[in-house]
């Protein structure tokens, strides 16, 4: 496929026949040419064109118009228009023109239209691979990794662009992020040759550790040690705290095919590596990949491990798809220390115990002897359902009961909230608590 595929020229299409987020397509073409004077002007239209990352029928249409933007030298908004490029490949790469019901247009049919755009802005974009612009470049390797039929141009450029150390570039991308972007773009296109999937899994970075050991099982390796290699990257990014600043390894293991066998791997193996082996049989069960049965099954395996995180997490996802007595399991099993300061993995196992109906001979102790332990207000985060909040917010949103000793030491950490006015005290929170006990 080639640039020339795409309309030649804006007015060539009937906008008026496209949907956007805001209805009517008709607008695109003024936010195109605005776009030439002002770089913000580019992301106006990407709230109408990939609003919240859903696609509309005028996405597919609009983005090869985008990523020509970025070849204009009198562009304002080359860069910006290479960035909304590499955020649709993503979301087109994530599957959401398959899944995603906000256009109406979600299904194999639009996720092809989807990918065929993909492929014509690679196109269009490859000869900035070759830019003397760093930055035009970097991005320029951004936009196209998400290529994933392939491309021996594009390839060859990718493999030119991980080989480079330093990159002379600031702002948004670190050089750092080319350097995986590149190799994630080489094993998408499955262009990763020997020497240099090798070098890969020798990489200083995890995450392009990590996309190696993909590479290998997305090939069919199912070997003990490239699944327990997989899990120790995996678990390395979240060490090192990039676990979601690079290839997102929970819907690149989706993708790949028969992935049971490796998500059950993952989740024998390390914290990092069992949540997101979690996170993944989710993605699979709501996509009906795999039955309710082994989602449960699996849930189960890593739910009934000691580690408290797990459990959290398995019985979250548990009692979110309705497997309450599966959820009870896990949740019999969590065991929290009577005394002293817990840390954040207790305390969301205490709060998902109060939420899930536990007896308050179960979290009552361990919750009195944590707050007065720790200095006041006391300002410790909990994660509840699917997002991280703090405790007072997460002992409301459990339908934590009115217990007279726990109501004294609520008053207790909103009168010291109060003192430290103006700081991070979480005084409203513990207000809030305070008044759904009155209601």
């Amino acid at each position: 496929m080639t640039s020339t595929d795409a309309p030649n020229s804006v007015e060539a299409v009937d906008w008026s026949a496209l949907k956007h987020a805001y209805g009517s397509a008709a607008d695109v073409p003024e936010y195109l040419a605005a776009a030439m004077t002002d770089p913000e002007e580019v992301w106006e239209l990407a709230g109408s064109i990939l609003h919240q990352g859903s696609l509309y029928t005028a996405t597919p249409v609009a983005m090869p118009f985008v990523a020509r933007l970025a070849l204009a030298p009198n562009c304002a908004g080359r860069i910006q228009a290479l960035q909304v490029t590499s955020w649709f490949g993503q979301q087109v790469y994530e599957g959401v023109a398959l899944t995603d019901t906000h256009s109406g247009q979600a299904g194999p049919a639009f996720d092809q239209r989807c990918r065929q755009a993909v492929r014509l802005c690679a196109a269009i974009l490859a000869p900035l691979l070759n830019s003397v612009d760093p930055l035009l470049r970097g991005n320029a390797v951004h936009a196209c990794q998400w290529l994933t039929e392939p491309d021996p141009a594009i390839a060859a450029a990718l493999t030119e662009a991980f080989n480079v150390r330093e990159w002379d570039i600031s702002g948004d991308l670190a050089g750092a992020d080319v350097h995986v972007a590149a190799f994630a773009g080489l094993a998408r296109q499955g262009a990763l040759a020997p020497e240099l999937a090798a070098a890969g899994r020798e990489d200083g970075d995890p995450r392009v550790r990590f996309v190696a050991a993909w590479s290998q099982v997305d090939a069919g390796g199912r070997e003990p040690a490239v699944l327990h290699a997989l899990a120790a990257c995996w678990e390395a990014m979240a060490e090192d705290h990039v676990e979601r600043s690079g290839p997102d390894p929970v819907v690149m293991i989706s993708r790949i095919g028969d992935p049971l066998v490796v998500v059950e791997a993952l989740g024998r193996g390390p914290v990092s590596a069992a949540v997101g082996a979690l996170d993944v049989a989710r993605t699979l069960f709501e996509e009906e990949r795999i039955a309710p049965e082994a989602f449960v099954e699996l849930a189960l395996s890593v739910g009934l491990r000691p580690e408290l995180a797990l459990k959290n997490t398995a019985g979250t996802q548990l009692t979110q798809v309705g497997e309450t007595q599966a959820a009870g399991e896990v949740w019999d099993t969590i065991d929290v220390p009577k005394k002293g300061k817990l840390d954040k993995d207790e305390l969301s196992a205490l709060v998902n115990l109060i939420q899930n109906g536990a007896a308050p001979a179960r979290w009552l102790e361990p919750l009195l002897g944590h707050l007065e332990s720790v200095p006041r207000p006391a300002v410790d985060r909990v994660e509840i359902g699917d997002g991280e909040v703090s405790l007072a917010f997460g002992l409301e949103r459990a339908g934590t009961p009115m217990l007279p000793p726990l109501r004294d030491e609520a008053l207790r950490q909103l009168r010291s909230a109060r003192r430290k006015k103006g700081q991070s005290g979480g005084g409203l929170d513990w207000s809030r608590l305070i008044s759904s006990w009155r209601r």
